[in-house]
């Protein structure tokens, strides 16, 4: 727009290289099952807890992971429920728990803090949330001799390893994305095709009884 108004007689910036998005960015690597055990035998309590979260249902790191709270768990009907603090109007929908994501829940809800409100409380301030989990992640990933990778690409393992097992409409359902190829009505009234899709994902990476090392 200078040049063309003639305020600078060239652009300053003509001779820079363009950044090639395809080429440059960061490779997406599947977290294999065998990254997955080494990550976790290296992880923290809580980290531990929170990849599993995570890895089992999609979830947001922070929003829809780190941040959760206990009053959020409906324990009788093995869901999430967001209420109204949600990114999307998709992402409101009620979230199954696999048995797996169900049973670790239970198991950490009985080792926690009893008096704080968040399923993963900050060690200081127990009235809050963890702020991050960057620096121990960096760290877990290191030790355990895994290539760095953001956490949030857990979202990512999540969604390719459901499409293995499940049709585009429950993956739509699962991740709680709003599109438009796909019509409201198919979305409402998922929940338990969701949780099956899950445990034949889990199957299949984990084997008949799935259980985490």
């Amino acid at each position: 727009l200078a040049v063309r108004r003639q305020y600078i007689p060239e652009n300053p910036a003509r001779a820079v290289k363009h950044f090639n998005e395809l080429r440059d960015r960061p490779y997406k690597q599947m977290l294999t099952l065998d990254q997955e055990n080494r990550i976790l035998s290296e992880a923290s309590p809580h980290l531990r807890v929170g990849i599993i979260l995570l890895v089992q249902t999609g979830g947001r790191t922070y929003s829809e992971g780190f941040r959760l709270r206990w009053d959020q768990v409906d324990w009788e009907h093995k869901l999430i429920r967001w209420g109204s603090d949600v990114k999307t109007a998709g992402s409101s929908e009620p979230l199954p728990l696999s048995d797996l994501a169900y049973r670790v829940l239970r198991k950490w809800k009985e080792e926690s803090n009893p008096d704080s409100p968040f399923i993963f409380p900050s060690p200081r301030k127990p009235g809050q949330p963890i702020r991050s989990v960057k620096t121990a992640w960096k760290a877990t990933l290191k030790r355990a001799g895994v290539l760095h990778f953001p956490i949030y690409n857990l979202r990512h393992a999540f969604c390719t390893r459901l499409s293995w097992v499940a049709p585009d409409a429950v993956i739509q359902r699962a991740m709680r994305h709003t599109s438009p190829e796909t019509k409201r009505q198919y979305q409402l009234g998922m929940v338990e095709q969701v949780r099956e899709a899950m445990e034949r994902a889990n199957e299949r990476v984990y084997g008949e009884r799935v259980t985490i090392q």
